[in-house]
């Protein structure tokens, strides 16, 4: 009985001690699975092809010891096969396997190794919102708060750029903003401040441009309604306005969509121009005489409020543009610098979008109430600036939630 019982034992022992290799090996090809899905996550949140997905997974996995081919597998499923999102395209299921050895179970069990697996599920997954987003995905400083800028903001900062100082805070700038999130990296550099109730996100997806599907009328299209118009102590009305429009001492503007073709808008010092349901389109009859905001000058008296989502009256752009107060072409010249310095009288309640060209903030503004957002190729705050971008009134506008986006396993 003794014999018999002590073969029982040293056969249990052998199976533990197998068991604790295999749970050895269950661990590792986790990690590798978790990497591998973080990794191909990251690849699709730049708008990589399915392709490039996969081979970034298959890297991820091969940086933490499985190598797909030879001492495993690595399987990239889009979407998962299997589990609570299977089905979902914006989910990416990675199965890792490899074939474990036996060693003294072996004779117990008839086999030779057995197959052991592991998987991830991950996602880019939404959090908190972004009021501003600088888009060029290469530039450096491409969302920069530099000089002597103290900007307070109740929303969230992002950067698309992948340089080394996606965002910038230098000089003896300050900020507080939450959430933060940069496809590159977030550099703070000399007296500079950063204050943040969550950790900031470097290397993180680039956030999708909320306005990308806009469609701005055809320049061709369109006759003028004025040319080189310079308005003061007067009511405009909606019209296309050829060679740019100039504004001084108190400026009242209708309801409608101002469309300025081929010029620039400029609001002078001690301006007082107000308006609601006001949209600006800044269009050109070539990419270099696309206009923008030349200038809003200091001590000028601004108070704009974007269009909702049945806004502009009866005119024929109604109901369009909503959220919007600003919308420049996509073709304007990368050059171009929109200088927005009106000081604390200056009030957007609405989007501000330039999607290829700088906007420039040096106003001390001080905007507690509305909504405020600005989507550009580039944005410099260097002035001391308090927005705000209250949820419900930028939701009654039309304007497009910019959520903050990350890497997740959700599996």
């Amino acid at each position: 009985w003794t014999a018999l019982m002590m073969t029982l034992v040293l056969g249990m022992a052998a199976l533990g001690l197998d068991a604790s290799a295999w749970f050895m090996n269950k661990r590792q090809l986790q990690t590798a699975a978790d990497n591998a899905v973080l990794e191909s996550v990251a690849v699709k949140g730049r708008g990589g092809s399915t392709s490039d997905v996969k081979l970034a997974a298959v890297a991820g996995a091969s940086l933490n010891g499985l190598v797909d081919g030879v001492d495993g597998t690595v399987t990239v499923n889009i979407p998962p096969l299997s589990g609570p999102n299977a089905g979902d395209s914006e989910y990416i299921e990675v199965i890792a396997e490899r074939d474990a050895p036996l060693y003294l179970s072996s004779v117990l069990l008839g086999q030779n190794s057995v197959v052991i697996s592991a998987r991830a599920v991950g996602a880019i997954t939404t959090g908190g919102e972004h009021c501003l987003v600088a888009l060029d995905n290469s530039a450096d400083a491409a969302l920069e708060f530099t000089g002597n800028a103290d900007v307070t903001l109740n929303c969230g900062i992002a950067s698309n750029s992948a340089s080394d100082q996606a965002i910038l805070i230098n000089g003896s700038a300050n900020l507080t903003a939450d959430p933060s999130q940069a496809v590159g990296d977030i550099l703070v550099t000399g007296s500079g401040t950063f204050s943040s109730s969550t950790p900031p996100q470097p290397f993180s997806p680039a956030v999708p441009n909320p306005f990308s599907g806009l469609s701005l009328p055809d320049p061709a299209t369109l006759s003028c309604d004025h040319n080189n118009y310079r308005a003061k102590n007067e009511t405009l009305s909606e019209g296309v306005y050829c060679g740019g429009l100039d504004m001084k001492f108190n400026v009242t503007l209708q309801s409608g969509v101002y469309i300025l073709l081929d010029g620039d808008l400029t609001i002078n010092a001690n301006a007082n121009v107000t308006g609601t349901e006001v949209t600006f389109l800044f269009l050109g009859s070539s990419a270099a005489t696309v206009g923008g905001v030349a200038n809003i000058n200091g001590n000028a008296d601004v108070a704009l409020t974007a269009p909702g989502p049945g806004g502009h009256g009866s005119g024929p752009y109604a109901g369009q543009f909503p959220g919007l107060i600003f919308a420049q072409d996509a073709s304007a010249v990368s050059t171009g610098v929109n200088r927005l310095n009106g000081g604390a009288a200056m009030q957007f309640n609405g989007a501000l979008y330039f999607p290829n060209q700088e906007v420039n903030y040096t106003g001390n503004s001080d905007q507690t109430g509305g909504c405020i957002k600005v989507v550009a190729r580039k944005i410099t705050f260097s002035g001391a600036s308090d927005l705000n971008a209250d949820p419900a009134n930028c939701a009654a506008l039309g304007v497009p939630t910019i959520s903050q986006t990350r890497q997740r396993i959700v599996e």
